[in-house]
């Protein structure tokens, strides 16, 4: 092979690398980035697996490109393919487990998507407001020596 043709190749593969690792970086700080700035869990969920899969995947292909070795290529496959089969599996089970627990606001949905036979219970936040346009009245001061009520039924914390 012409040794022009070769440099040539090498300098447009670094270039490609240097792209993927820049664009992998982007997409797992936009990720990070969600992760802070979404409000509920489905919504952080979404940005842990969507942008940083991708941006992991990227950075990855820059590493084979710039190794150019057999065994490099084969780690960096096998470590693809278990981000690839793990990462969705294992949000979608976190996901699965809010819903159930009922750390999920099912304001919108008309039926619960994992059990179909309950249906869902919105769940009120702390600081909403009531449906008059009052402020929640449930963390009013109490005098001291009397006993706050609590709407779950548990006992009042100790001091």
């Amino acid at each position: 092979m012409d040794p022009m043709l070769t440099e040539t190749l090498i300098a447009v593969l670094d270039l490609i690398a240097l792209i993927c690792i820049l664009l992998g970086a982007m997409l797992c700080v936009a990720a990070s980035v969600g992760l802070l700035r979404f409000p509920d869990i489905l919504s952080r969920q979404h940005a842990a697996t969507k942008p940083q899969v991708l941006g992991v995947l990227l950075i990855l292909l820059a590493v084979a490109l710039t190794q150019r070795s057999v065994a490099v290529f084969t780690m960096v496959a096998l470590v693809v393919v278990f981000q690839l089969l793990t990462a969705p599996v294992s949000s979608q089970m976190m996901s699965r487990a809010a819903v159930r627990t009922s750390q999920v606001e099912l304001g919108r949905v008309e039926a619960d998507p994992i059990n179909p036979a309950h249906p869902p219970t919105p769940r009120r936040r702390r600081g909403d407001r009531s449906e008059k346009g009052e402020k929640d009245r449930s963390r009013k001061a109490v005098p001291e020596g009397e006993a706050r009520e609590n709407p779950e039924g548990n006992p009042p914390a100790r001091p």
